[in-house]
């Protein structure tokens, strides 16, 4: 590969690598049209890397009516179209008049790979202010043939129908729930980019950076490094608000985002984070996409400090029963269980209140645990059971693996004349699930005594046991 060739990808323009059987009808803009409709055909033949609305490098063409296609690779420069995300979609143009990024490229309407559709078909089109508002635009056809059309031209009108399901000069908002703030829209296409040059970094190194500043600093192991690094500028910038962008390195993904003005996890408005995935997955109400995602991460979260209360709870038996043991009871009783054999107000408290009362099935009697002085209190003594950042918790009551395996998977097992309700000495399995699903999260999260988290939309139902191998293996996803 050519250097000057990874330079204008690394910063974030395009990449023709090859030249492509293009059938192009020059336009009255012939030279922009052209470049326009190389870039579609080059990118519908896989010549270059690219990411779609749902993230990550794609080899196959996207499937999603008006919502999966190409993400913009421009540099500085890039302008809001409309005051929404539609530039996210734009195509790599360099060098014209109007600055980098000028196209959107849409479609297709479904699979193209299908037998419905033949090399002469419509499978994409790109709709843009320079020729595509009420001027038509490039069609790609499943050949990987582009033809440029006018505005009444019947193939134009066709390729609207078959790769966005409407009006191409009218393409359709990337989030029409979503209203951000002018700050919001500015750290989107930063979030963006920044994704854009990690992957690239990936992609020529073999790796992830360690960390945003690896983009523009060369690391000692880097093997590829162009002129400029991987992010236009030679600095990463700060968000709108001031704070640092975050950055997790992955196996896969890239995870980038920003906690909204606040600089922490959570909130709403221009308090809300803004992640990768929001941009990508936007969904619900006004503003319940970067909610959304902040509430599953807070589950996750939280679930997480579950299992580490456990794994407390039974190393110091904290409920004083001799045994090392889980509580399997319910959630709330890891914080609300008083081991004091003498009275008094001394719970545990190993987990938030606010993860106790967001307990979906708590005991709410109380559970005797050893001595008539040592219990676990009704959580209804702390405060009101509500979700905790939209999700609920609730202990499992069976491992089916266990059960599969012709043993007893039953969590909750007698302890004879221990005088405990519950316990196990060697298991435990606790959800965490959406209470309203779609608008407060999708994600319903798991996990036992191996740490390891998975995930798995159940359509906001709670799971009572925890899965067999095979069920983790082919329905669930392991969380990084």
């Amino acid at each position: 590969m050519r250097r000057s060739d990874l330079a204008a990808l690394v910063l974030l323009t395009a990449l023709i690598v090859a030249p492509a059987a293009v059938a192009v009808r020059e336009a009255q803009d012939g030279k922009r049209v052209t470049m326009c409709a190389n870039n579609l055909s080059q990118l519908y033949k896989m010549q270059m890397n690219y990411m779609v609305q749902y993230g990550g490098p794609q080899k196959l063409m996207p499937v999603e009516t008006g919502e999966a296609f190409w993400l913009k690779l421009s540099d500085r420069r890039i302008r809001l179209i409309d005051d929404s995300l539609l530039d996210l979609y734009q195509c790599p143009v360099e060098n014209v008049d109007d600055g980098p990024g000028t196209c959107d490229y849409r479609g297709p309407a479904k699979n193209v790979n299908g037998a419905s559709y033949g090399d002469g078909d419509p499978v994409g089109a790109d709709v843009d202010g320079n020729h595509g508002t009420g001027r038509g635009g490039n069609v790609l056809r499943k050949s990987g043939d582009v033809q440029t059309c006018g505005a009444s031209d019947s193939l134009w009108s066709l390729a609207a129908e078959k790769t966005i399901g409407g009006n191409a000069a009218t393409p359709p908002r990337i989030r029409d729930d979503q209203e951000e703030t002018p700050k919001q829209r500015q750290a989107v296409v930063v979030i963006a980019h920044l994704a854009i040059a990690v992957m690239m970094f990936n992609e020529f190194n073999g790796e992830m950076p360690r960390s945003l500043r690896d983009l523009v600093e060369r690391p000692k192991d880097a093997k590829v490094w162009p002129d400029g690094g991987f992010y236009p500028g030679g600095r990463i910038p700060k968000d709108p608000w001031g704070n640092d962008y975050q950055y997790e390195p992955t196996k896969r993904e890239p995870k980038v985002w920003t906690w909204g003005a606040d600089g922490k996890e959570g909130g709403e408005g221009e308090d809300a984070d803004l992640t990768i995935e929001d941009i990508f997955k936007g969904r619900g109400g006004k503003g319940a996409a970067p909610r959304l995602a902040a509430n599953e991460r807070n589950a996750a979260g939280s679930l997480k400090t579950v299992a580490t209360a456990q794994a407390d709870f039974r190393s110091n038996d904290r409920d004083n029963n001799r045994v090392q043991d889980f509580w399997t009871g319910d959630v709330a009783g890891l914080y609300c269980i008083d081991n004091s054999s003498v009275g008094g107000d001394s719970m545990i408290k190993l987990i938030e209140v606010s993860v106790a009362l967001a307990d979906y099935a708590p005991w709410t009697g109380g559970l005797t645990v050893m001595d008539v002085n040592n219990y676990s209190n009704p959580i209804s003594k702390f405060g009101k059971r509500a979700p905790k950042a939209g999700y609920w918790f609730m202990a499992m009551k069976e491992d089916k693996q266990v059960t599969a395996n012709g043993g007893n998977g039953d969590y909750r097992q007698h302890t004879g004349g221990a005088k405990e309700a519950v316990y196990n000495t060697s298991r435990f399995g606790v959800c965490a699930f959406p209470a309203d699903y779609g608008k407060g999260g999708t994600r319903t999260f798991i996990i036992n005594e191996g740490n390891t988290m998975f995930w798995k939309d159940t359509g906001g139902k709670p799971v009572e046991a925890w899965p067999t191998d095979e069920e983790l293996a082919r329905d669930w996803k392991k969380l990084d």
